[in-house]
């Protein structure tokens, strides 16, 4: 039996499963656990927010977007 690799990064939905993009593997040298971090959009709401990932090791994030809600993220 193979063993369960750790994700690191997966997209939920089905529509990238044809690709075999939904889940990508945890490369090696990359230490977990992952930093969380989470965002979210209310419904009206308009947000951006920045993530900085520079020497900061392994982060895992969590974005929730209401209906009629929009959020941007820049990666830095």
């Amino acid at each position: 039996m193979m063993a369960a690799a750790n994700v690191f990064s997966r997209i939920p939905m089905p529509t990238w499963r044809w690709l075999g993009v939904n889940d990508l593997p945890v490369p090696d040298g990359l230490t977990l656990p992952a930093a969380p971090i989470q965002l979210s959009a209310a419904t009206g709401e308009r947000v951006h927010h920045v993530v900085e990932l520079r020497e900061s090791g392994a982060q895992e994030l969590e974005v929730t977007v209401a209906d009629g809600a929009e959020l941007s993220l820049t990666y830095i």
